[in-house]
Parts: structure tokens; sequence; C-alpha cells
């Protein structure tokens, strides 16, 4: 049992030294999350659909959001936008509220979806003190009903009607940029990485065929892809194909590590395992 602990121990190592080498972060597009946490670990840069917003209760949060460092004091707000990168070093003496708001319960604000803007800081600390902590609180107590299955629908119908209570809060009292700023590059950059989730699996999916798929120049393509993911578009296929075999691995008894890593758009092993050691520390076959 001890060994079988420890190998469960090893695994999750070793998926999460994975993550930290792949800057989309899957978890946070897959439900909503509220919580309060201590700051005390390590955030490598990554990024994600989900609007995030963190109210610090204690202590500054100092973070970088699309390479520009920014510090968050007590009672302070900061929202980073949709698809931003942004990461943080260990803060073991910061406290505060982290949420996690799935990007479909902004299909009505797509303004907000769709911002360039890295993140909105919130600096009226009477106000947020006094109007907004309490709505995240009302959060946090509807955390409690997400085991119930019967409450499922409840739970999603109120969280919806919190996340409108909350930014209408906020859009009442602050004046913030995305509701005059929508660039056109943004929904373009959504696109792609809503083609590259339907179509990894394809071996010949490259920054060449999204450019013909999407009629731009590759050059124009990696450019702009670059410039607001900080990351190479076909390094970004290969994460994203790593990813779905990790999860697709530990779902399937007994599958063929080749076979899996083929239905992942991987087309050759040899592809497979260059690509292996690009995000686990380990070679594949120790993996």
């Amino acid at each position: 049992q001890r060994s079988l602990v420890g190998s469960e121990m090893c695994i999750r190592d070793r998926i999460r030294t994975m993550q930290t080498k792949n800057q989309y972060e899957k978890k946070a597009d897959e439900r909503f999350k509220i919580e309060i946490t201590p700051f005390d670990y390590d955030n490598p840069k990554h990024f994600h659909r989900a609007i995030e917003i963190a109210y610090i209760l204690k202590n500054n949060y100092e973070l970088s959001v699309q390479n520009h460092a920014y510090t968050i004091k007590t009672n302070e707000i900061i929202i980073i936008s949709s698809r931003m990168a942004h990461s943080a070093k260990e803060q073991d003496a910061t406290a505060g509220f982290s949420l996690v708001i799935p990007y479909e319960y902004f299909s009505y604000f797509p303004k907000i979806q769709h911002t360039m803007t890295p993140c909105f800081l919130l600096r009226d600390v009477k106000y947020n003190r006094e109007v907004l902590l309490p709505i995240l609180k009302l959060f946090l107590e509807q955390e409690k009903n997400r085991s119930n299955r019967d409450m499922k629908i409840i739970y999603d119908a109120v969280l919806l009607g919190w996340t409108n209570l909350l930014f209408g809060k906020i859009l009442n009292h602050y004046s913030l940029n995305f509701l005059t700023e929508e660039k056109k590059e943004s929904g373009f950059t959504e696109q792609i990485l809503f083609f590259i989730d339907n179509n990894y699996m394809k071996p010949d999916l490259s920054l060449q065929t999204i450019a013909e798929a999407f009629g731009y120049n590759p050059s124009y393509l990696s450019r702009i892809f670059k410039k607001y993911f900080f990351v190479p578009l076909n390094k970004y296929i290969r994460s994203v194909r790593i990813q779905k075999f990790i999860n697709l691995y530990f779902m399937e008894a007994h599958v063929n590590i080749l076979n899996l890593a083929m239905e992942c758009g991987f087309s050759t092993a040899s592809a497979f395992y260059r690509a292996c050691l690009l995000y686990t520390s380990p070679s594949p076959r120790d993996y």
C-alpha cells in the first residue's frame, strides 16, 4: 500500500511538472472555482479562457500579466481577462479569494469575453470591502452544494446569478475599458484555440494548415498567436496533444500507448517521444 501511494504521488508530481511547461491550463476551463487560499505556491506562466479574479485579504500580491508586473494590496481586486498569460511567485504571507469563472458564464457579455485589456484593477478599498466582498462570500457559501447532484441545476443557476450580481456591482461603480474596447484580433485568437481543440487529433494540423483554414498568411498568424499567448503555435499544438494523451491515458486501462498517441494527433512514435521530452522530465518509457 505504501508503494502504491508513493507511485501515485510520483505520477502526480510528473503531471504537475508537465503542466508547468504547458501554458494552457485546461483545468481552469473545466469548472467554476471559488476558494480562500494562501498564495504560498509557485504559479508558472499560463493562460485559460476562464476569467480569474483575486481579492486580496492579507498583505500584497505580486503577479505578472502579459509580462507586466502588478502589485495588488489588501482589499484590492484584480480581474485577469480571458486568454491572458499570467504568473506569480510563491508568497507565503499573502492570502485572498481566488475566483475562476468559466468563459461560458459571460455569453451575455461578449465584450468582457473579447477584451484585449490584460487585466483590471479595482482599487476602491471601501467599496470592495463593503459591497463586493459580501458577494464573494455568497459564492463560497454556494460552493458547499457542489457535491450534491440533486442541487446541480440549482447550483449552476445560482452561480450565474451571483456572477451577474458581482459584475453588475463592478460595472455600476468602476469605469472599465472592456465596455468600449474590443479588437478583431481577440475573436480571431479565440477561434484559433477552439479550432485546435476540435482538430488536435489530425496529424497534419500545423501552422500552415490553420493559416489556410482561416485564410491568413502563416507568418502573420504565427506573429499574432505568439503576441497574445507568448508561445509558438506549433509548440502549443504539441502541448494540447500531450495534455489530451495524459487525460486519456489515466482514463483507459491497459491502453496501447502508441495507438493512443496516434489518436491524439502524433504521426510517428519519434514525434510523440520528442514531444514528451519537452513536457515531462523523464522519457516516455520512464513516465
